[in-house]
């Protein structure tokens, strides 16, 4: 499962990808961390974007929800805090609180970019010197096509 970050540029349409289509869609060149989280700090992480959608305090907006890969889950803006974030699942499973999951994101999140705290609180991290502008570019150089896929996030406002 990946929790890359937020922030991210633009939106990729079919055709040509070039390399400053990459930039513009990963403007933050961070290096690719991997660690593992409790099921109760993913489920924390993702009540931390809710509340970026809809804050109580809008000076607490980043204006982002955090883009996942590899899950699905719900978010209720209507909800108390603590409340928003429900069906969080993983290969078509709830996630437990208890158990650990391994996941992927950027050394800017891992250090509490925007926020999210949470992430720095995993254990077996491993940090890598590639950049996810790189890793990207390599992955589409050698898939050739890359399909777009479904939507994992569902939010109500």
């Amino acid at each position: 499962m990946a929790l890359p970050g937020v922030g991210y540029g633009i939106t990729l349409n079919s055709g040509d990808i070039r390399l400053i289509d990459l930039y513009a869609l990963l403007p933050h060149d961070s290096k690719l961390v991997t660690l593992e989280l409790k099921g109760s700090q993913l489920f924390q992480t993702l009540e931390k974007s809710a509340e970026t959608q809809n804050p109580e305090d809008v000076s607490k907006s980043v204006g982002s929800t955090i883009q996942t890969a590899g899950m699905e889950w719900k978010a209720d803006l209507n909800k108390t805090v603590g409340k928003r974030v429900s069906n969080v699942k993983i290969k078509g499973e709830e996630i437990k609180p208890d158990s650990w999951y391994k996941i992927a994101t950027h050394n800017g999140m891992l250090q509490g970019l925007h926020g999210y705290n949470e992430l720095s609180n995993g254990r077996a991290v491993e940090e890598t010197e590639t950049g996810i502008v790189q890793l990207a570019k390599q992955y589409m150089q050698k898939k050739k096509v890359i399909s777009a896929t479904k939507a994992n996030i569902s939010i109500k406002n």
